[in-house]
């Protein structure tokens, strides 16, 4: 019985929380997709407000994602600027500036 309990409230558990393949938005309204699961590591893209994306894998806070229509670009975002609902269901990408 004890093992039931607990195999139910992982199930449960696993429900609230995202996971590779989750559809995920861009909660803020610019936010750098980096090369790695660091503020350090270089910014590849920077995405807009609304922007859909693939949630590749999870490394604690950081999330790596596919941003999609960015020609298979993938990178980090920290967790508190991504969520699983679009703000307004608009999908919108700008590059990286190359000019400072």
């Amino acid at each position: 019985m004890k093992y039931i309990f607990i195999f139910l409230v992982c199930m449960l558990a696993a429900n609230v929380f995202a996971a590779p393949g989750d559809i995920l938005h861009v909660q803020v309204e610019v936010v750098n997709m980096r090369e790695g699961p660091s503020t350090k590591d270089p910014v590849v893209l920077m995405l807009l407000e609304g922007h859909k994306l693939l949630e590749l894998q999870r490394i604690g806070e950081w999330i790596e994602v596919d941003a999609g229509r960015t020609g298979g670009k993938t990178g980090w975002i920290h967790s508190s600027f991504i969520g699983k609902e679009s703000t307004d269901g608009v999908t919108r990408t700008r590059a990286k500036s190359k000019f400072k």
